[in-house]
């Protein structure tokens, strides 16, 4: 997967839909994860955070200005 912490704001019905091993990883039970999946998340103050590297986006208007806005590089995966 990655050696790099990951927060990841996904829609609660979707969730059904990460593999396997992406689910355990981010399992609330497991403290030493470093996977975060949620089903929302606040935007704004997580790209503010100096710790954030970079934004992937799915290049909505307000997530794309709140990125620009943070002063993150984006990576774009248009949906």
């Amino acid at each position: 997967m990655t050696n790099e912490p990951v927060l990841w704001s996904l829609k609660a019905g979707s969730h059904q839909y990460l593999p396997e091993d992406l689910s355990r990883a981010a399992s609330l039970s497991d403290p030493s994860s470093e996977v975060l999946v949620l089903a929302w998340a606040p935007q704004k103050k997580i790209l503010a955070h100096e710790s954030v590297g970079v934004f992937v986006s799915h290049c909505g208007w307000n997530s794309t200005l709140e990125g620009l806005a943070g002063g993150k590089p984006i990576v774009a995966w248009p949906q």
